[in-house]
């Protein structure tokens, strides 16, 4: 026993040597030069450097028409007509199409902005995760020392009156339950870093620095002095907010284009009325130069059920928008209301943690005094226990936390700040 209990003791230690420490200011600040992130701005740039200009005419025509048979001696040239027709924009339409151009471009910056949220979202709970398993694990050393002391007690008593031989057997199976849930933490501590590693260039093991972390007191204090309160700046709402003008300058863009007035204009030649007025000497070419132009009928649109399908999304945006909005404050009062119940759960943990160290000192008393030395046995294991709660239900308001962080649109907001700090330090 005295063996394994070395050999783990030198694999700690190792390990704690061995670790790189970060903080987790470092961790959060990864998402900044993200290769995602990195894609988008590549994206942004090229929306950017790309051709905003609209032009006021849509499409330009050359028509070449025969005039009627000609014989192989004539002219080809004199019996032609030639037609320039020209079909305009509607009025409006190419400021219509610009505010279009402007919210997608605004729409991509936004998607950008998103996906930093959910990078930074998932890097917090990643932090969490690692330091709620570290701590489990410290635990769990902790109940594994406990064991053996608890089994080489049961082992000198062996030979005492009334020894019940099943409290060593006992002993010795949650012995080895644990040494398995040990090994099951340690690879999971270990995939975390793998993760951690993908994203910061250390190839060792990582330990977090704990000692800027904010407490649950702290903690509860700033959600006493918050307001949850949801404006357009939100990366929710401003994700619903931006779909909406999307569809509104599509809806505007349509209607310009369905509202087309002119619907062209054509110049025309006819080349052997040009080459009759040459022979004739005339002045002006008056018949063979022409002008026309074509006035579309709105009422006779066909194309109004387009029209209408960008007025129904535009209008289902909308809705979407308040319903979100709606679900966002219900969801933030609720992980309030999760927090709260929480934080009474630590406090009650707290309190009981001081009342167990009290029986501790008690046993110590006793076992001075004679008693059984397994009872002092079991106040640590109750001191252990309750600090496995205290420490499940901590890092649940955590996480809770930021979910509330996430939800308000405060995560993500600028400057960037980093939100398990006592003094949320500004990360950029």
């Amino acid at each position: 026993m005295n063996k394994i209990k070395t050999i783990s003791c030198i694999l700690i230690l190792s390990s704690i040597l061995w670790a790189k420490t970060l903080d987790i200011k470092s961790i959060l600040l990864t998402v900044i030069n993200d290769n995602n992130i990195e894609i988008q701005n590549k994206m942004i740039s090229d929306l950017k450097s790309s051709s905003k200009y609209i032009p006021y005419i849509d499409e330009v025509e050359l028509r070449i028409n025969s005039a009627e048979p000609f014989s192989k001696t004539e002219n080809l040239f004199q019996r032609q007509k030639y037609a320039l027709r020209i079909s305009p924009n509607g009025f409006g339409e190419s400021v219509a199409a610009k505010k279009v151009i402007s919210s997608t471009m605004e729409y991509h910056v936004h998607r950008k902005e998103k996906l930093l949220n959910s990078l930074l979202k998932d890097r917090y709970l990643l932090v969490i995760e690692m330091l709620f398993n570290y701590s489990l694990l410290n635990r769990n050393l902790e109940m594994k020392e406990l064991l053996e002391d608890r089994i080489s007690v049961l082992e000198k008593m062996i030979n005492t009156e009334n020894f019940d031989f099943s409290d060593i057997v006992k002993a010795e199976t949650d012995y080895s339950k644990l040494q398995l849930d040990i090994i099951e933490l340690q690879n999971l501590i270990h995939y975390f870093e793998v993760q951690i590693n993908t994203i910061l260039p250390y190839t060792d093991s990582v330990e977090i620095d704990t000692s800027n972390i904010i407490d649950v007191a702290t903690l509860k204090r700033e959600l006493q002095r918050s307001i949850i309160k949801l404006d357009s700046n939100n990366i929710y709402l401003k994700d619903c907010l931006l779909k909406f003008k999307t569809a509104q300058n599509l809806f505007q863009f349509e209607t310009k284009t369905k509202r087309k007035v002119i619907s062209f204009l054509e110049f025309e030649l006819d080349a052997d009325k040009l080459a009759e007025e040459k022979r004739d000497n005339a002045p002006e070419y008056n018949k063979a130069l022409s002008f026309g132009f074509g006035i579309s009928i709105p009422i006779l649109n066909s194309d109004r059920i387009d029209v209408n399908r960008k007025l129904l999304k535009m209008l289902d945006d909308n809705v979407d928008y308040i319903n979100e909005k709606k679900n966002l404050e219900d969801s933030a009062r609720m992980l309030q209301e999760e927090i709260n119940a929480l934080i009474e759960q630590y406090e009650f943990l707290t309190e009981r943690s001081e009342m167990i160290k009290t029986e501790s000192f008690l046993g110590k008393y006793a076992m001075v005094d004679g008693e059984n030395p397994l009872i002092l046995l079991k106040i640590r294991q109750s001191i252990i226990r309750n600090g496995e709660l205290m420490d499940e239900v901590k890092y649940k308001i955590y996480k809770k936390y930021i979910q509330m962080m996430d939800i308000t649109g405060k995560l993500s907001e600028y400057p960037l700040r980093n939100f398990l700090s006592k003094n949320r330090e500004i990360i950029q």
